[in-house]
């Protein structure tokens, strides 16, 4: 059976438009040191947030009403995810700030079926790969694809996702310096998964984190 689909958002829009009305938003806002498990959005959200990825698990906690995915440095990508309860949806959008010592590689997971395991699948995944500067789309199959975006140490990323049926549109800001980069795919891959979440590929090793913020869902007017 399909998920159930919000009303009230209004008409589809093209993805990087503004949207005043949000039916799942996380600011992060929380004491110092509290572990993503243990947090909850402000607006909505069917569950905990849940690590997974690459053994061991990650770890995740606030600091600064930031959301931040620590970082071991041994290269593997890991995620923090939570069901939104939306398949399709107008935007999905965050913000993700540098770490002052390496450009990160952080982005968003989408159309998850919520599964844990130690790769990508099973999920969509976008990421901005700071070492090749790269916008990548990847798919619940493995499949990839890329574009540049260039960032730098303390730049920050503006990733905002479309969803409405089989069109998946991606669109990344470095908001710092005004570069944009757009990737899309029509597939109905993971087509009423409904997980969204938080990717981070852990390279640089401790002190180098990255930070997470606004995370917020707009479903399609229905």
């Amino acid at each position: 059976m399909p998920p159930r689909k919000h009303k009230g958002s209004g008409v589809a829009r093209a993805v990087g438009k503004v949207v005043d009305v949000y039916f799942f938003e996380d600011t992060f806002t929380d004491s110092d040191a509290v572990a993503l498990e243990n947090h909850a959005p402000e607006v909505d959200g069917l569950g905990p947030w849940t690590p997974s990825g690459h053994a061991p698990a990650p770890t995740g906690n606030i600091l600064g009403n930031r959301a931040r995915v620590e970082d071991n440095g041994d290269g593997q990508g890991r995620y923090f995810e939570i069901n939104s309860g939306v398949a399709d949806l107008y935007t999905l959008r965050v913000s993700c700030y540098g770490n002052s010592i390496n450009p990160g590689w952080f982005g968003l997971t989408f159309r998850s079926d919520g599964s844990s395991r130690a790769d990508a699948l099973n999920r969509w995944v976008t990421y901005q790969n700071a070492t090749s500067n790269l916008l990548y789309l990847l798919t619940p199959a493995g499949g990839s694809q890329s574009t540049a975006l260039v960032s730098g140490v303390n730049d920050e990323i503006l990733f905002e996702v479309s969803l409405n049926g089989s069109l998946v549109t991606v669109k990344a800001t470095n908001v710092s310096t005004g570069a944009t980069a757009t990737l899309t795919s029509t597939s109905t891959l993971n087509l009423y998964d409904t997980w969204i979440g938080l990717f981070q590929r852990t390279v640089f090793g401790a002190g180098a984190q990255d930070y997470y913020d606004n995370l917020r869902m707009a479903p399609l007017g229905k």
